[in-house]
């Protein structure tokens, strides 16, 4: 049986089993151009951190304290 999850439920779970996540990663791994849209709807339930990464380019990296 193929089960089919939305980008939010993969990213959620990734998140809960203590992985991080940047939008590089997210693009590679499951093809999500809008990380911080799908962080923002996950952050209704859920508390998920953000850390500025980077000295000349500044990204985010969203983890969960589990």
């Amino acid at each position: 049986m193929n089960i089919i999850m939305s980008q939010k439920q993969k990213i959620l779970i990734w998140l809960l089993n203590g992985h991080k996540v940047t939008q590089k990663q997210a693009i590679a791994r499951w093809h999500c151009y809008r990380l911080a849209a799908r962080i923002e709807e996950i952050r209704k339930l859920f508390d998920v951190r953000t850390e500025m990464k980077g000295t000349k380019t500044k990204f985010a990296e969203y983890s969960m304290e589990v």
